[in-house]
């Protein structure tokens, strides 16, 4: 635990220093920034089809995510010290990181005008339709500048001794991948149980990236360093009902933006953020990536999560502002009571806790 809260540290001093070299908000009015990291980010979608009807349900959840960067520039970085098991929705499946750490920037850098960002995952254990994904690391890296009047961006992805192993294949990477490369691309053999007939297929793509030019002239780019879809579908051959399943999970996204014309930072939604502690009622918190807390836009129905620190500490940033939030808390050995709150402003929500088999459980909201 001591050499992941140095590594942490290490990352944490880099950042700051990157940051020592960015110039005021006032130097770079002339140009608008923007970029965003993440360290896993999963979207599950269902389909059902029924006599010609479609029902879709759809569910999105981001861990260490760092915000989205402001026109004007600046630095937001965020990051998980110690991982834990994430949910994928997919049965049968598990899915385990250690270190999370994700960073934005934007701003001048030796007087040129540069967005960049990275996000990195350590210690990646996945296993899914019977298909281990590990890698000691995964980095994702994309920059964005104006070193002329035309914007350019670029990206790369950085893989750490990566094994895949699929039945009696395996696959090593420890490199550089070029951009856009498939790893792996597997069709399951079809099961049959009872009336249902399911087929399922997984694809692996190293060094996603994905361009493009606004016509105002902005550039993007996003870069995901490892992309991992499966599609299941399923089809009763009583009832003629199929239901498609896809769940993509990205490890390490890194996007970045930037418009080189000078033209003043264009106006953004409000947003507010959400922090708080959580507590049980044993007389101490729980953190090191043992309880974790899941915040839920009602609008939306976008969810996002967040671990919670040594000291028992939660934090989201850049939620939109009028919306309803329920946040809720997991942690083996303790129950929590979900908790819902009406976003006006930056805001503090505590969460507390019982331990299993004791009684109550209650939560309290304070304004910064």
């Amino acid at each position: 635990m001591m050499k992941e809260n140095r590594i942490f540290i290490l990352l944490s001093i880099a950042a700051i220093m990157f940051l020592s070299l960015l110039t005021t908000t006032q130097q770079v009015q002339a140009q608008t920034f923007s970029g965003q990291a993440v360290g896993v980010q999963l979207r599950t979608t269902s389909r059902t089809s029924v006599a010609g009807s479609v029902v879709d349900v759809l569910a999105t959840a981001r861990i260490a995510d760092s915000g989205q960067l402001p026109p004007q520039g600046g630095t937001r970085s965020t990051g998980i010290v110690a991982g834990g098991t994430i949910n994928t929705g997919v049965v049968n499946s598990t899915f385990q990181t250690g270190i999370l750490t994700s960073t934005t920037m934007g701003g001048l850098v030796g007087g040129v005008p540069m967005s960049s960002s990275q996000a990195r995952v350590a210690g990646l254990n996945l296993i899914i339709n019977g298909i281990q994904i590990a890698a000691e690391e995964v980095v994702a890296n994309s920059n964005c500048t104006c070193s002329t009047a035309t914007p350019t961006c670029s990206g790369e992805t950085i893989l750490t001794n990566l094994r895949i192993i699929s039945g009696s294949n395996s696959v090593v990477v420890d490199a550089r991948p070029a951009p856009n490369t498939t790893l792996l691309d597997v069709t399951g053999e079809a099961t049959l149980v009872g009336t249902v007939t399911t087929t399922t297929r997984t694809t692996v793509i190293a060094n996603e990236q994905i361009r493009r030019t606004d016509p105002d002239g902005t550039a993007r780019i996003t870069v995901n360093a490892l992309r991992i879809t499966t599609t299941s579908s399923a089809t009763d051959s009583l009832t003629g009902i199929t239901t498609t399943t896809t769940t993509d999970i990205i490890i390490a996204q890194a996007n970045s933006d930037i418009n080189c014309t000078a033209q003043p930072a264009p106006p953004t939604a409000a947003t507010a953020m959400i922090a708080g502690r959580v507590t049980v009622n044993t007389g101490f918190t729980r953190g090191t990536g043992t309880l974790f807390v899941t915040i839920l836009n009602t609008r939306t129905l976008e969810t996002q999560v967040s671990s919670v620190n040594r000291l028992g500490y939660y934090q989201f940033n850049d939620l939109p502002t009028g919306d309803t939030y329920v946040l809720s808390v997991r942690g083996k050995g303790y129950t929590f009571t979900p908790q819902t709150i009406s976003l006006a402003e930056d805001s503090a929500l505590d969460m507390f806790g019982t331990a299993d088999g004791r009684s109550g459980s209650k939560g309290s909201k304070r304004d910064f």
